[in-house]
């Protein structure tokens, strides 16, 4: 088993990070933050992470803080960064498991002209 940290950068609205399919290899996510910095969120800005393909089996979905809330810093050149809470097993280990062989896809839809970063800590098999 082996750690990959790994980031995607996008100022498109849309960002994207995929942890590549390989045969006998399960992905595990195990931390995951999302940072943005630009004045606007857009009024959706969700998180969405596949088992595969995009738009195929979604293993979890939330929400993202936008500027200008209580705890959020206003937006700007600083920017804000938002730590992802992931579901825990039985034994509090925060991750989420993709199938076997397949890709796992981590994607931000909806964040308007800012900067966004996906930065992930993944291991290639299951703790």
């Amino acid at each position: 088993m082996s750690l990959t940290y790994s980031n995607s950068q996008s100022n498109t609205g849309v960002c994207t990070l995929t942890a590549p399919a390989s045969n006998n290899v399960t992905w595990n996510l195990t931390s995951l933050d999302v940072s943005m910095a630009g004045p606007t969120v857009g009024p959706n800005a969700v998180l969405t992470i596949y088992d595969g393909a995009i738009g195929g089996t979604v293993l979890y979905r939330c929400f993202l803080n936008g500027p200008n809330q209580p705890g959020i810093p206003s937006g700007g050149s600083v920017g804000w960064t938002q730590k992802i809470i992931l579901p825990t097993d039985a034994n509090n280990h925060p991750g989420i498991q993709a199938i076997t062989g397949n890709a796992m896809n981590i994607q931000v839809v909806g964040t308007g002209a800012n900067v966004v970063c996906i930065n992930a800590r993944l291991l290639d098999g299951l703790p």
